[in-house]
C-alpha cells in the first residue's frame, strides 16, 4: 500500500495529474464524479469556500519534508554533476568535419526522484535519483562557432541513463 504523503507528492510533481479532477467550468462533472453536483459559487462574486487541507500526522509530515530535502539534493548534485571538469558539460571536444567542426559535449538531464523507507528497518530512507547522460554535438563554421553550442543536437542513440541510490545518515543524503 502505498503512503497517502508518497502519493499526494507524486500526483502533485505532475502537472497532468495534479489538475486531475479539476474542470474548469464549475458545472462540468468531474471525471470519476459523474452523479455529484458541483458546490455552487458563493453570492455576490465572493470566491467559494475552499475545501479544508486533509490532516497530516507527524509521520507524512516527516516524510513529506525528506521528499523535499532530497528533491533539492538531487538537484544540487545534477549541477555538480555538469560542473565536473571531467566529465561534465564543460569538457567540449572538437573535431574537424568536413568543412567545418563539431563540438561534443555531455550533459546530465535530471529525470526524476523518489524518496522510500525501508520496510524491514523503519526509519532508514532511501533516495533514488534517474537522470540521463545526453550528449551533445554543435555544428559551426569555426571551432570558436562549434564551441559556442551554436546548432546543439542530442546524438541518437549516445544517451545513457542512471538511476543512483543514497541513503540519509545522520540527517543527510550519502
Amino acid at each position: 500500500m502505498i503512503p497517502r504523503i508518497l502519493l499526494l507528492a507524486v500526483l502533485l510533481s505532475v502537472p497532468a495529474l495534479s489538475a486531475w479532477g479539476q474542470a474548469s467550468d464549475p458545472a462540468a462533472p468531474v471525471p470519476g464524479n459523474e452523479g455529484t453536483v458541483a458546490a455552487e459559487p458563493a453570492p455576490d462574486g465572493a470566491p467559494a469556500a475552499a475545501l479544508p487541507e486533509p490532516e497530516l500526522t507527524a509521520k507524512e509530515k516527516e516524510q513529506l519534508r525528506l521528499h523535499e530535502e532530497f528533491a533539492s539534493f538531487a538537484q544540487s548534485w545534477v549541477a555538480r554533476l555538469n560542473a565536473d571538469p571531467v566529465s561534465g558539460s564543460s569538457k567540449v571536444t572538437t573535431t574537424r568535419a568536413g568543412e567545418g567542426f563539431v563540438a561534443r559535449f555531455h550533459k546530465i538531464e535530471f529525470r526524476s526522484s523518489v524518496v522510500r523507507e525501508s520496510t524491514s528497518m523503519p526509519g532508514n530512507y532511501s533516495g533514488l535519483l534517474r537522470y540521463w547522460d545526453v550528449v551533445y554535438e554543435c555544428s559551426g563554421a569555426t571551432e570558436a562557432e562549434a564551441r559556442g553550442k551554436g546548432q546543439c543536437q542530442a546524438v541518437e542513440g549516445a544517451a545513457q541513463a542512471y538511476c543512483e541510490i543514497f541513503q540519509l545518515k545522520n540527517g543527510r543524503w550519502n
